[in-house]
């Protein structure tokens, strides 16, 4: 998850809805009270595939995009978000999409059949900000997790609080969820790492993360002040089992976690920037990580050793995410997703580009 300064965007073009119903003045939609347009589509903060594989949809700083794939075609546009939308999650039918994000006052639910918004949940207070979300097994809640640490279940059909969690996750800088939705992990300032339920909002487990070096060093050093600030975890990925848990901190490490015995397994070098994004391939045999230098890596799990370094974009990578079986024609690819604008697909083998769509999702 990342934190950014919001701006006024605006958009110069309109999209058809999937209902090919005509699109809305996407210069005016969804706009913060007091302001009159927007300029830009906003920089990408986060991808996520459909089920089937058939559209790629990304959150920006300005709204959602679908992309169809592989023609690149822009297929959706949701543009009332008045925030960033830094978190997205499909229901497990497959027919739900739920988006929010920071200094957003609304999570929305949109029918993916139809293109057309089901419900708009409002939270408590108007800069709350959503920065995960999951649905239940059998799709009929859908669960938050917020920036104060509030755990809220939804009633998806009928938009209300099912329950405000009493217990609050400790502040954090990165989040995210199992694949089942049963657990969210944070990653704070000071390189901690904390497991919680998300139902119950109880913790399950904390970790020492990124903190070990800088405590070692405080020790022999003799410091009694706080030491340099480079331990901030940043980014944070379950693999799809659950078991393995990978973070990426300032520290320019990324570091592997067994989520169910809490022990590492591994601290991959190689970096030379702070890491910004990571994401497990379906098998949970490959790693992806990527930098605030532009530099992607595919890991292989097992030998812990970096396959192939990734080169090609031209500024912070932002996200990165697996395509799933089923997609046509790049099945089991990695897609990035980067303040350049650009989102790339590769063959996570040989690390060779294989397409590229220019979405104007800069920075």
């Amino acid at each position: 998850m990342k934190t950014k300064h919001l701006f006024l965007t605006i958009f110069l073009f309109a999209a058809p809805m999937l209902s090919n119903s005509f699109a809305q003045d996407n210069t005016k939609v969804g706009l913060p009270e007091g302001a009159i347009a927007r300029l830009g589509k906003g920089g990408i903060n986060i991808m996520r595939f459909s089920p089937d594989g058939t559209r790629l949809v990304v959150g920006t700083d300005a709204g959602v995009w679908s992309y169809n794939v592989p023609s690149g075609e822009e297929t959706v546009l949701f543009t009332e978000h008045v925030g960033q939308v830094n978190t997205l999650a499909f229901s497990k039918d497959e027919k739900m999409l739920a988006s929010g994000g920071v200094a957003n006052p609304v999570i929305q639910l949109w029918d993916l059949e139809t293109g057309s918004k089901l419900s708009t949940l409002k939270l408590a207070e108007r800069y709350e900000s959503i920065t995960t979300l999951t649905f239940s097994e059998d799709n009929t809640r859908l669960i938050s997790l917020d920036k104060l640490g509030k755990i809220t279940h939804w009633d998806v059909n009928t938009g209300k609080r099912l329950s405000n969690k009493s217990r609050r996750v400790n502040s954090y800088e990165a989040v995210t969820v199992s694949q089942d939705g049963t657990t969210f992990a944070t990653g704070n300032q000071q390189g901690k790492i904390y497991l919680w339920d998300s139902t119950t909002g109880g913790q399950l487990a904390s970790i020492k993360g990124h903190t070990q070096f800088l405590e070692s060093l405080k020790s022999i050093l003799g410091w009694t002040d706080k030491p340099p600030q480079d331990e901030e975890v940043r980014a944070l990925a379950f693999s799809s089992d659950g078991k393995m848990l990978a973070s990426g901190s300032e520290d320019k490490t990324v570091q592997l976690w067994n989520a169910w015995t809490r022990s590492k397994h591994a601290t991959l070098k190689g970096h030379k920037a702070w890491i910004t994004t990571v994401a497990f391939s379906a098998d949970g045999k490959t790693l992806a990580t990527g930098d605030a230098n532009k530099i992607i890596k595919l890991w292989d799990v097992s030998t812990r050793h970096a396959r192939v370094a990734l080169r090609g974009h031209k500024n912070t990578i932002n996200a990165l995410t697996f395509a799933p079986k089923g997609t046509p024609l790049y099945s089991g690819c990695l897609v990035s997703g980067s303040a350049d604008g650009t989102i790339r697909f590769w063959d996570p083998n040989t690390g060779q580009e294989l397409l590229t769509f220019t979405t104007g999702h800069t920075e």
